[in-house]
């Protein structure tokens, strides 16, 4: 099963649709990495290109080196656990609620201990 990471907005959503109906867990992170990256059990691939307006990149780096997919996987796992499950950010997106409202609650609910989203 494949996980992806990205930002979710009005601009792209139904493509996030496409895929989760695909079988893709996805989820949003507003503020993304410097770089686009994809890791597995076996390799790790990396790039800064900007992947904008149908360009693609230009250049890829790769490597099977266990210490790099060590490092990326925690990487990927760190982001994973602050991102925000594709379903609600589609729903809040639908319903007109505002990704920094979500961001100040969420924060707020890691200060206090709290574990709901306003709704």
């Amino acid at each position: 099963m494949s996980s992806w990471i990205t930002l979710i907005d009005k601009d792209n959503i139904e493509l996030v649709k496409i895929f989760l109906n695909a079988g893709i867990q996805i989820r949003h992170l507003k503020n993304l990495t410097f770089m686009n990256f994809a890791v597995d059990d076996r390799y790790f691939y990396a790039t800064i290109d900007k992947m904008e307006n149908g360009n693609v990149m230009n250049n890829l780096l790769t490597s099977n080196e266990p210490a790099y997919i060590r490092r990326y996987s925690l990487i990927f796992e760190d982001l994973w656990k602050n991102g925000i499950d594709a379903l609600d950010r589609i729903k809040d997106i639908e319903a007109g609620v505002h990704l920094s409202d979500i961001e100040v609650y969420s924060k707020f609910c890691k200060n206090t201990g709290a574990i709901s989203r306003p709704r």
